[in-house]
């Protein structure tokens, strides 16, 4: 994947600027933004669903550290209102693989999907995996989108 390529050229230069790539998927505008700090890179998405379908109810979905390690099984929580896009987030196999890494969450607000994460310098070869977890994602709430109308 040419994104997730470019993304680790520049993690692995060391380069301290940041870096912003801009491309569409599946009619959605996504922007990708790495910021390399000393021995972590921050990681943020956004996609920006196109003028069809409804606004999304905010919420932001992440990983309960305290609940996780009293439970010893990972926990998430939602902050905002639940509606259908945040049920299918929570219940989705593909986002609460991505909220599992460091200081990882999904916001929805608008037209906005937003996944933000820290990522140690060892762990770059999981740009791939997550920028592809981030599509399947994008495509599920967008056939979420297109069956909702169907059934009004």
């Amino acid at each position: 994947m040419k994104i997730a390529e470019d993304i680790t050229a520049h993690i692995q230069q060391k380069k301290l600027e940041e870096l912003s790539i801009t491309d569409t998927y599946k009619h959605w505008s996504v922007n990708y933004a790495v910021l390399n700090e000393k021995h972590k890179f921050n990681l943020q998405i956004i996609a920006t669903k196109p003028y069809t379908g409804s606004d999304f109810v905010p919420c932001s979905l992440r990983k309960d550290n305290l609940l996780s390690i009293l439970s010893r099984y990972p926990n998430f929580k939602i902050k905002g209102e639940s509606s259908i896009d945040s049920d299918l987030l929570f219940s989705d196999s593909n986002a609460l693989s991505i909220l599992m890494n460091r200081n990882a969450r999904l916001d929805l607000e608008g037209r906005t999907l937003l996944f933000s994460c820290a990522i140690r310098m060892n762990g770059i070869e999981k740009i791939s995996q997550i920028i592809d977890e981030f599509h399947l994602i994008i495509q599920k709430l967008q056939n979420r989108d297109v069956l909702g109308k169907r059934n009004k």
